[in-house]
């Protein structure tokens, strides 16, 4: 079992932000990982995959996303959309891919 890290640090601006992952050959999300730089900050994040299906969301958080509990097949590009921030900042995204 390999484990790949997805790690970006993306910064608001008017309460958005996006990433691409890398081209996954395969393989299985373990864990999502979205704090935003300064506590209390309200945002919604969302992770589609290349044909722009929503495979997760999550809405209206006030704490870092921890997610180890949904275990997503994954292939090929995903995005992950941070939105609806409530201050733009940096936030610190991280996926967990298990090969």
């Amino acid at each position: 079992m390999r484990i790949h890290p997805v790690e970006r640090t993306v910064e608001t601006a008017s309460g958005t932000a996006s990433f691409n992952t890398v081209t996954l050959i395969g393989g299985v999300c373990r864990m999502v990982y979205i704090k935003a730089a300064t506590d209390g900050t309200v945002f919604s994040a969302s992770v589609t995959d290349a044909k722009n299906r929503e495979v997760l969301n999550y809405a209206a958080e006030r704490t870092p996303i921890i997610d180890i509990t949904n275990h997503i097949p994954v292939r090929g590009v995903y995005t992950v959309e941070i939105s609806g921030a409530d201050a733009d900042q940096e936030f610190d995204c991280l996926m967990m891919i298990e090969e």
